[in-house]
């Protein structure tokens, strides 16, 4: 049915993503866990209030990226604080993010 079809659509993009780069998104999950993300981090939930900047919700908050253009060296303006649901939904395939996700790693990948 057509939730299977969302399914297998939603395993199709992830498995294409970590086939683009496993070494860059290895080094991302390391930078993630660094002091230099973390203060960026904090930073931007800050400035957002500890406030999901669509719902403004206070629960389960994570710092999104609006793109992945300048990733490792991202600005503050390249980050957006959601709660879980916000940002589930800003990664649904067929949303923006789940379409340049993929590619702009993919071209950092390709550039590096």
């Amino acid at each position: 049915g057509m939730a299977n079809l969302k399914k297998i659509r939603r395993e199709r993009i992830r498995r294409r993503s970590e086939g683009e780069s496993l070494r860059l998104s290895l080094e991302y999950e390391k930078y993630l866990g660094s002091e230099e993300w973390k203060v960026k981090r904090d930073k931007a939930l800050k400035i957002a209030g500890d406030r999901c900047q669509v719902c403004n919700s206070d629960f389960r908050l994570e710092v999104h990226h609006r793109t992945y253009e300048r990733i490792f060296r991202e600005s503050i303006e390249d980050l957006v604080v959601l709660c879980r649901k916000c940002h589930d939904r800003f990664h649904k395939p067929g949303s923006a993010v789940a379409r340049e996700a993929p590619k702009a790693l993919g071209d950092i990948a390709h550039n590096a």
